[in-house]
């Protein structure tokens, strides 16, 4: 099962947020970063706002941010949301006609994964994301200023540096 290029960016988008969830992020500032088609991204960004995982703030500063926290998002959740619970229930080939009664090659072996699949993305946060990540803090500036927020450390040696 692959993810729709939409899911695959709105990770893309909140995972790079999660990094630093507490700060404002302007559609210019991820375009940058995330090299996602701006127009797509605004777009995207004002779903996620309309479907309440962030914010948006108004005005020269502004921009968007985290209304929940990272880890209480999990990549279930935003599957459902953007791809819809079809992203579970339909052919793993893509074959419209399978079904338990017509089943595909895939079929019956799918079936056996699936549900531990399920289970994976309802298990797995945005905050998790973050935790498995090699990127380091040097690839996230502050949105706002433009400027690095460390120079050397990764994010994992900042988290356990607190």
């Amino acid at each position: 099962m692959t993810f729709s290029k939409t899911t695959e960016y709105v990770i893309r988008i909140l995972t790079y947020m999660a990094f630093c969830d507490k700060e404002l992020f302007s559609a210019r500032y991820l375009h940058s970063k995330l090299d996602i088609p701006y127009k797509y991204l605004t777009n995207l960004l004002h779903r996620l706002n309309e479907y309440g995982f962030l914010i948006s703030v108004q005005g020269k500063y502004g921009g968007f941010k985290f209304l929940r926290n990272p880890k209480d998002i999990n990549i279930y959740d935003l599957v459902v949301v953007f791809d819809s619970d079809s992203a579970f229930t339909s052919c793993i080939l893509g074959l419209q006609n399978c079904s338990d009664d017509n089943p595909c090659v895939m079929h019956n072996e799918w079936s056996k994964i699936k549900e531990q699949y399920i289970e994976l993305l309802k298990q797995t946060t945005l905050e998790d994301l973050t935790k498995n990540s090699n990127m380091r803090i040097t690839d996230i500036q502050n949105p706002a200023s433009g400027h690095d927020i460390l120079q050397s450390k990764s994010l994992n040696q900042l988290k356990t540096d607190d």
